[in-house]
């Protein structure tokens, strides 16, 4: 799953894609080969602190740019017209201003991924904490935008053995395509 979903942002006119990875490291390095310059495994030794010491481990390392698109490695069912309106979408809004912004899509109302995070040079990510992400920080925006998309794939994550099953068989019928 977290190749498929790496290929899918390699996809994309990014111009890094950085994977963060903790647990059982080298097995995922080992076992998932992506040949693209623009990729590259970043390693974050405090893993089990939660979701936010990943994104800033992330962050740390992002070298480009003005902006981000955050992606959950447990969705491998976002839509490539999704993560294209959401990127597009993001863009034109870091274009209009240099205020930092969020761009999120949602699904029945509820808040999904990937998150599009621009003039991220004008955000403090340091005192991220826990299992939160960027919530804290996305609160704090004056330019966020929740935007409603019709793509089921923002908001299913994959947590257990049962969710694995349903993905496996969502992809083979063409969720996420």
């Amino acid at each position: 799953m977290l190749q498929h979903i790496i290929s899918r942002c390699l996809l994309f006119p990014f111009s890094e894609v950085i994977a963060v990875i903790g647990y059982e490291a080298k097995r995922i390095q080992h076992s998932i080969q992506i040949h693209d310059s623009r990729f590259r495994w970043v390693y974050n030794p405090d893993y089990g602190m939660g979701q936010s010491s990943s994104l800033w481990a992330g962050l740390k390392e992002c070298h480009q740019g003005r902006s981000v698109m955050v992606f959950l490695g447990d969705q491998p069912l976002i839509s490539p017209g999704t993560i294209q309106f959401i990127f597009q979408s993001g863009l034109e809004q870091q274009n209009k201003s240099d205020e930092p912004c969020m761009f999120r899509p949602s699904y029945q109302n509820l808040p999904g991924h990937p998150v599009f995070l621009g003039n991220i040079k004008q955000m403090s990510f340091r005192n991220l904490k826990g299992d939160q992400g960027a919530k804290d920080i996305i609160r704090h925006l004056k330019n966020r935008n929740l935007v409603p998309v019709e793509d089921p794939g923002v908001t299913f994550d994959i947590d257990t053995p049962e969710a694995y099953k349903r993905a496996k068989t969502m992809m083979g019928k063409g969720w996420g395509v």
